[in-house]
C-alpha cells in the first residue's frame, strides 16, 4: 500500500544519524531507556496507582515524567511524594500535555500514561522485547487491555492490520513507541482537542509507512468510571473518524471508490479538513506576528 520508513536497528534509536552498520547492531532491551509520561487532571484519587505502576516495573532503565495540566484538586500533593520529574503547566489539553512531556524525555522510547490507568510490571519489558524481534517499520508494541472498575472486560483490541485500523481503532494510548518516530510524524496533533487523539496518531504513523505489533496478554489496566475521558455518542465518534479520513484520503480511496455516496462524502471532508487547516496556520501566524 505504501512504501515503508526505515526505522533501523536497536543500537541507538535516539541517532538514527548513526553509520548504518552500528545501527544495525544487535543490543539487549535492558540498555535502552524507556520514558513513561504520565498526564493527569484532577485524578489524586488515582494518579498514585499509575505512578507505583511506571516506578514498579521490572526494566532496568526506566524515567516517569508526569505532567499535571492545571489540577485543582489535591493532585500536586500526591505525585511531589514520588521521585518523578513533575511538569506543571495551566490547562491545555490532552495533546499538549503528552507532547509537553514527550519534549523532556531522555529515553530511546515512549510511553505514555492515563493517570487512571495502571501498567503491570512487566508492561516495558514485554513491549520492548516485541519490538527488538520486530520488522523494521514496526514502531510500536500494544497489549490486550483489561477494563476494570465500573465495568469489567476485555477491550476488543487485535493483532495489528492495517485495513481494519482504518475501519476502526482498536489500539489503547499505552503502546510503548520508538521516540524518533513519534518526533518525526510530529507528535500528537495540538489542534485535535476533542478525542480519538490516539486514533489520529495511529491512522498518521500508517500514512508515514508505520506499523505497530500486538502482545495478547492483557498487560494493561483500564480504568472506567464516571468521569473517564472521551465518552462520545455514535454521532460525534463518526464524526471524528471521518475528519480523520480527510485528512489521510489515500487511505480510504480503495475502500470509498466503488460506494459514490462514501467517495463524495470523503472529498468532502478532504476540502473541510484543508480549509481547516488552513485556517488554523493563519491564525497561528498571526499570534506568532502580534
Amino acid at each position: 500500500m505504501h512504501s515503508v520508513n526505515p526505522e533501523i536497528g536497536c543500537a541507538n534509536p535516539a541517532y538514527p544519524d548513526q553509520p548504518e552498520s552500528s545501527r544495525n547492531l544487535p543490543c539487549a532491551t535492558e540498555a535502552l531507556r524507556v520514558s513513561i509520561v504520565i498526564t493527569n487532571y484532577n485524578y489524586g484519587r488515582y494518579v498514585e496507582q499509575a505512578i507505583r505502576s511506571a516506578l514498579d516495573q521490572t526494566h532496568g532503565d526506566v524515567e516517569v515524567i508526569v505532567v499535571d495540566d492545571g489540577s485543582t484538586d489535591n493532585s500536586l500533593q500526591i505525585i511531589r511524594r514520588y521521585p518523578v520529574q513533575l511538569v506543571e503547566q495551566t490547562n491545555q489539553g490532552l495533546a499538549a500535555a503528552r507532547n509537553n512531556g514527550a519534549a523532556l524525555a531522555s529515553g530511546d522510547y515512549l510511553l505514555f500514561l492515563d493517570a487512571d490507568d495502571i501498567l503491570t510490571v512487566t508492561y516495558v519489558s514485554r513491549c520492548l522485547s516485541a519490538l527488538q524481534s520486530a520488522s523494521a517499520n514496526v514502531a510500536y508494541a500494544y497489549t490486550q487491555m483489561q477494563i476494570f472498575g465500573a465495568e469489567n472486560a476485555l477491550y476488543a483490541s487485535r493483532s495489528f492490520e492495517p485495513r481494519a485500523l482504518l475501519e476502526g481503532n482498536y489500539i489503547h494510548a499505552s503502546a510503548l513507541m520508538r521516540k524518533t518516530v513519534f518526533i518525526r510524524v510530529g507528535g500528537y496533533d495540538m489542534t485535535w482537542r476533542h478525542a480519538l487523539e490516539d486514533y489520529e496518531l495511529w491512522v498518521r504513523m500508517l500514512a508515514n509507512g508505520y506499523a505497530g505489533t500486538f502482545i495478547r496478554e492483557p498487560l494493561l489496566r483500564y480504568r472506567k468510571h464516571g468521569t473517564s475521558r472521551n465518552s462520545l455518542n455514535e454521532r460525534e465518534f463518526n464524526h471524528l473518524k471521518w475528519r480523520i479520513r480527510g485528512r489521510h484520503p489515500k487511505l480510504y480511496l480503495t475502500s470509498c471508490w466503488k460506494n459514490p455516496r462514501k467517495l463524495m462524502k470523503l472529498m468532502m471532508w478532504v476540502v473541510i479538513e484543508k480549509w481547516s487547516r488552513r485556517k488554523t496556520l493563519r491564525v497561528t501566524t498571526w499570534f506568532q506576528l502580534s
